[in-house]
């Protein structure tokens, strides 16, 4: 595969056409909701999550071409399934803020990223996860800013070009799928693992105010998306546990943050998505009731029949 291929196949692989499907085979869509639905799939589906970036330099020293130089190219170059793309919204700080280097040294820079959080990283582009250092929110008052960039109305929540893609991904082969945010994982992000778990306890209207105003956002922008495209498949992230379990007190997650992923669930589920999943590390466990009670499916009649208006897509070039 020479480069000008490569750039071909990654053109297709963020375009909004159909996947290409061998003779024979079932499309993504339908490979993936045989699998949901307890069904017999022609095969598995193959994919693959993330790449280092030392680990992609390393192997353009093994042969690798030099243009493979990200996840979304590598998984295209070595052929692994295209089952899934996404509509990109916006649910996190909007702007972010201007990143700010505060230290360099020749193995180091000590900067403020988008954030605002103060992390440590190596100057010479060693890949790995940044040394953290300090986070931004303390209380109320360093909160603010944060809670301006959460406003619904902040930036541009969902495409200005949404009507169009609407139109691209009506006869799908594929899953559509949407990123729709974090409750705990963000805060532990922006308060930090110490302060996050101390502000539950010392300073719960701060965390409740923060929680609600995601909420907030999360369903403002899932309703704007609604009105013009239906969703296969939402996605969560959280990355609140470790080895021994979950960080935070899974009674405490199931009141507090149950209510968010069951108000937007409800939204996505109103319009026809089948399915959510979270991605979460560590031994969370006990916080699995959370999210089966909360993400299960909510969808009414009409919501059934924009699902299967893609059932039939057959295999779609």
């Amino acid at each position: 595969m020479d480069a000008l291929e490569m750039q071909a196949l990654f053109a297709k692989r963020f375009s909004y056409e159909n996947v290409p499907v061998a003779p024979g085979e079932m499309s993504p869509r339908q490979r993936f909701m045989a699998i949901m639905d307890y069904q017999k799939p022609d095969r598995i589906i193959d994919c693959e999550f993330g790449y280092w970036d030392d680990t992609l330099r390393r192997w353009h020293h093994e042969g690798l071409p030099e243009e493979v130089d990200t996840n979304d190219k590598a998984d295209v170059y070595f052929g692994f399934d295209i089952w899934q793309k996404s509509v990109p919204i916006s649910v996190f700080l909007e702007p972010g803020f201007p990143e700010e280097i505060v230290e360099k040294t020749d193995r180091y820079i000590v900067k403020y990223d988008g954030r605002k959080v103060k992390c440590q990283v190596f100057a010479d582009g060693t890949d790995s996860i940044p040394h953290y250092l300090d986070f931004p929110i303390k209380d109320r008052e360093s909160y603010l800013p944060f809670k301006e960039r959460f406003d619904p109305k902040a930036g541009q929540r969902v495409p200005r070009d949404v009507a169009d893609i609407a139109r691209q991904v009506s006869n799908r082969n594929y899953m559509l799928g949407v990123f729709t945010g974090s409750t705990a994982g963000w805060l532990r992000d922006l308060m930090g693992f110490e302060g996050f778990s101390l502000g539950i306890y010392m300073q719960p209207d701060l965390v409740d105010e923060i929680l609600n105003d995601l909420g907030d956002l999360f369903c403002s922008v899932a309703t704007g998306l609604m009105k013009h495209i239906d969703i296969d498949i939402v996605a969560w992230w959280e990355d609140i546990a470790f080895k021994t379990g979950p960080i935070v007190p899974p009674e405490w997650f199931m009141e507090k943050c149950g209510p968010i992923y069951k108000r937007v669930m409800e939204i996505y589920g109103a319009h026809g998505a089948r399915f959510s999943y979270v991605d979460c590390d560590g031994d969370n466990r006990l916080l699995v009731p959370t999210w089966i009670e909360n993400e299960r499916r909510r969808s009414s009649g009409s919501a059934a029949k924009k699902v299967s208006r893609h059932s039939n897509d057959g295999r779609g070039r």
